[in-house]
Protein backbone atom coordinates (compact mmCIF):
# COMPACT_ATOMS: atom_id res chain seq x y z
CA UNK A 1 0.00 0.00 0.00
CA UNK A 2 3.00 2.43 1.01
CA UNK A 3 4.55 1.65 -2.62
CA UNK A 4 1.68 2.34 -4.64
CA UNK A 5 0.80 5.74 -2.71
CA UNK A 6 4.15 6.92 -3.12
CA UNK A 7 4.21 6.06 -6.78
CA UNK A 8 1.14 7.32 -7.41
CA UNK A 9 2.06 10.28 -5.77
CA UNK A 10 4.84 10.59 -8.14
CA UNK A 11 3.26 10.06 -11.20
CA UNK A 12 0.78 12.15 -11.03
CA UNK A 13 1.58 15.04 -8.79
CA UNK A 14 4.52 15.26 -8.64
CA UNK A 15 5.89 17.35 -11.33
CA UNK A 16 8.77 19.68 -10.72
CA UNK A 17 12.09 18.30 -12.78
CA UNK A 18 10.95 21.29 -14.83
CA UNK A 19 10.12 24.00 -12.31
CA UNK A 20 13.00 23.14 -9.72
CA UNK A 21 16.59 24.28 -9.28
CA UNK A 22 18.65 21.88 -7.61
CA UNK A 23 19.30 23.57 -4.16
CA UNK A 24 16.24 25.67 -3.91
CA UNK A 25 14.48 23.32 -1.17
CA UNK A 26 11.55 22.34 -3.29
CA UNK A 27 12.66 19.25 -4.25
CA UNK A 28 12.77 18.53 -0.03
CA UNK A 29 9.60 20.42 0.48
CA UNK A 30 7.89 17.59 -2.65
CA UNK A 31 9.38 14.59 -1.58
CA UNK A 32 8.33 15.26 2.26
CA UNK A 33 4.61 15.81 0.91
CA UNK A 34 5.24 12.46 -0.90
CA UNK A 35 5.73 10.93 2.62
CA UNK A 36 2.47 13.03 4.03
CA UNK A 37 0.44 11.36 0.77
CA UNK A 38 1.70 8.27 2.13
CA UNK A 39 0.79 8.69 5.85
CA UNK A 40 -3.13 9.74 5.08
CA UNK A 41 -3.66 7.26 2.41
CA UNK A 42 -2.72 4.78 4.89
CA UNK A 43 -4.46 6.26 7.84
CA UNK A 44 -7.40 6.45 5.64
CA UNK A 45 -7.47 2.70 5.13
CA UNK A 46 -7.00 1.93 9.11
CA UNK A 47 -10.32 3.95 9.58
CA UNK A 48 -12.02 2.18 7.11
CA UNK A 49 -10.70 -1.71 7.48
CA UNK A 50 -10.34 -1.93 11.40
CA UNK A 51 -7.95 -4.64 10.98
CA UNK A 52 -5.41 -2.39 8.92
CA UNK A 53 -5.81 0.50 11.90
CA UNK A 54 -2.36 1.39 12.79
CA UNK A 55 -0.65 -0.53 10.21
CA UNK A 56 2.91 1.16 9.18
CA UNK A 57 5.29 1.02 6.46
CA UNK A 58 9.41 1.60 6.35
CA UNK A 59 9.53 3.87 3.45
CA UNK A 60 12.53 5.12 1.34
CA UNK A 61 11.67 7.55 -1.62
CA UNK A 62 14.97 8.04 -4.17
CA UNK A 63 14.14 10.68 -6.61
CA UNK A 64 17.21 11.06 -9.19
CA UNK A 65 17.63 13.85 -11.50
CA UNK A 66 21.34 14.03 -12.98
CA UNK A 67 23.21 14.09 -11.27
CA UNK A 68 21.40 14.79 -8.41
CA UNK A 69 19.97 11.96 -6.12
CA UNK A 70 17.52 12.71 -3.74
CA UNK A 71 16.23 10.82 -0.61
CA UNK A 72 13.85 10.98 1.81
CA UNK A 73 13.38 7.95 4.20
CA UNK A 74 10.91 7.14 7.21
CA UNK A 75 11.56 4.01 9.61
CA UNK A 76 14.54 1.89 9.85
CA UNK A 77 15.74 1.65 5.76
CA UNK A 78 19.10 2.20 4.59
CA UNK A 79 20.32 3.75 1.02
CA UNK A 80 23.64 2.95 0.06
CA UNK A 81 26.31 4.13 -2.33
CA UNK A 82 28.69 2.34 -3.93
CA UNK A 83 31.70 4.12 -5.22
CA UNK A 84 35.03 3.51 -6.40
CA UNK A 85 34.63 0.38 -4.23
CA UNK A 86 33.74 2.33 -1.03
CA UNK A 87 30.31 1.77 0.34
CA UNK A 88 28.51 4.97 2.11
CA UNK A 89 25.25 5.18 3.56
CA UNK A 90 22.92 7.93 2.42
CA UNK A 91 20.86 9.83 5.10
CA UNK A 92 20.71 7.71 8.13
CA UNK A 93 18.86 5.07 9.73
CA UNK A 94 15.98 6.97 11.22
CA UNK A 95 13.69 5.80 13.82
CA UNK A 96 11.38 3.18 14.42
CA UNK A 97 8.60 5.86 13.30
CA UNK A 98 6.63 4.45 10.46
CA UNK A 99 4.72 6.08 7.67
CA UNK A 100 1.08 5.48 8.85
CA UNK A 101 1.62 3.93 12.34
CA UNK A 102 0.26 5.61 15.17
CA UNK A 103 2.20 8.61 15.35
CA UNK A 104 0.56 11.75 14.23
CA UNK A 105 3.73 13.37 13.10
CA UNK A 106 6.27 12.18 10.72
CA UNK A 107 10.04 13.01 11.24
CA UNK A 108 12.04 11.86 7.59
CA UNK A 109 15.48 12.19 6.80
CA UNK A 110 16.08 14.36 3.72
CA UNK A 111 19.55 13.63 1.72
CA UNK A 112 20.73 15.23 -1.63
CA UNK A 113 23.95 13.53 -2.82
CA UNK A 114 25.95 14.34 -6.73
CA UNK A 115 26.16 11.18 -8.39
CA UNK A 116 28.96 9.86 -10.65
CA UNK A 117 28.40 7.33 -13.90
CA UNK A 118 29.61 4.00 -12.38
CA UNK A 119 27.91 4.54 -8.75
CA UNK A 120 25.84 2.03 -7.38
CA UNK A 121 22.79 2.20 -5.30
CA UNK A 122 20.97 0.05 -2.54
CA UNK A 123 17.92 0.56 -1.23
CA UNK A 124 17.16 -1.81 2.03
CA UNK A 125 14.28 -1.57 4.87
CA UNK A 126 15.81 -1.90 7.73
CA UNK A 127 14.98 -5.71 8.26
CA UNK A 128 16.86 -6.99 5.28
CA UNK A 129 19.81 -4.43 6.03
CA UNK A 130 20.57 -6.33 9.63
CA UNK A 131 21.00 -9.43 7.66
CA UNK A 132 23.97 -8.27 5.90
CA UNK A 133 26.72 -6.45 6.34
CA UNK A 134 28.85 -3.95 4.57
Amino acid sequence: MAVDAVTQYLLNTFRIAEQASVGDNLFETKLLETLEHCQKAMRREGDVIDAHYGMGAEVTVAYVLWPHLFVVQAGKTSCSLLRNAALSHIGRPTSAELVGGVSQKLSPVFSNVELRLSDKLLVLSGSVRKLLDD
